[in-house]
């Protein structure tokens, strides 16, 4: 008896374990991780170039970490309906959440699912994090950019005071002729020498953040379009399946006309 019942445990514990989402679950986790690295690392980077003047106009410092914290939250609720999508299209998480349950004593939980694992509803989330993921590559493209910007003045900072001064000169120079981005406009190397030496490392590390993001949205892409491939086929399983029980309760009564006129 106890052999039986530690049988039906196992039973069951597999039936969950098949049933949850790991793949969108770890591709959340990994998004987390960047997500704590960029929102460690940006106010540093900011705060150094700010000190620099390069975004003292129009309070513009805040206005990039305020772009950075409002994209990594966006993305997060994408990826949390992604997690909610996955969860759903696991064949025994939607038994246990949906099929049992008939529709008019559905909770609010159970007619939430059962509107995500419609394959309409499913591809707009599947277009959603398609949106992050091109997100998560402007933000990491803009970190890049800043890791630059950062290593080279860091660069500059460590040689003598005549290269310095040649750098400002160019600096000078590009801004006369309206080549230097606004993102440079006004930026000041002495400045930054004096307020930013150990901005090098928080610029690495808001590089490698948005690099976990943009894989965690690559994964969490590849995970959904396996989901969204799932639920279209147990759809098409029901379709046929409820086809199929129309035809065999016709049968019997067609067969019996014809024995009708036989007759």
């Amino acid at each position: 008896m106890s052999a039986q019942k530690v049988e039906i445990c196992c039973q069951r514990f597999r039936e969950c374990w098949r049933g949850l989402p790991f793949g969108a679950g770890l591709a959340l986790i990994i998004f987390i991780t960047g997500y704590i690295l960029v929102e460690i690392s940006v106010p540093p980077v900011t705060d150094a170039l700010h000190g620099a003047g390069s975004l003292a106009q129009m309070d513009a410092k805040y206005a990039w970490q305020l772009w950075f914290s409002l994209s990594l939250v966006l993305m997060l609720l994408i990826n949390l309906m992604g997690l909610t999508l996955s969860s759903v299209a696991a064949s025994k998480t939607r038994h246990c959440f949906i099929s049992d349950v008939p529709p008019e004593e559905e909770n609010c939980v159970q007619y939430g699912c059962r509107g995500i694992a419609q394959p309409p509803m499913a591809s707009i989330v599947q277009f959603l994090v398609v949106g992050s993921f091109l997100l998560a590559l402007a933000l990491s493209f803009v970190a890049a950019f800043l890791l630059f910007l950062v290593e080279a003045a860091s660069i500059a900072c460590t040689k003598t005071e005549n290269m310095q001064e040649k750098v400002d000169a160019v600096l000078k120079t590009l801004r006369r002729l309206k080549l230097v981005p606004n993102f440079l406009v006004g930026f000041d190397l002495e400045q930054f020498c004096m307020v930013a030496r150990d901005t090098c490392g928080s610029a690495q590390l808001l590089l490698v953040g948005s690099l976990l993001v943009v894989l965690s949205q690559a994964a969490m892409m590849t995970f959904l379009a396996a989901d969204l491939n799932r639920i279209v086929i147990a759809g098409r399983g029901k379709v046929l399946t409820e086809a199929g029980g129309e035809r065999n309760m016709q049968s019997p009564g067609a067969g019996g006309e014809d024995d009708a006129v036989a007759l």
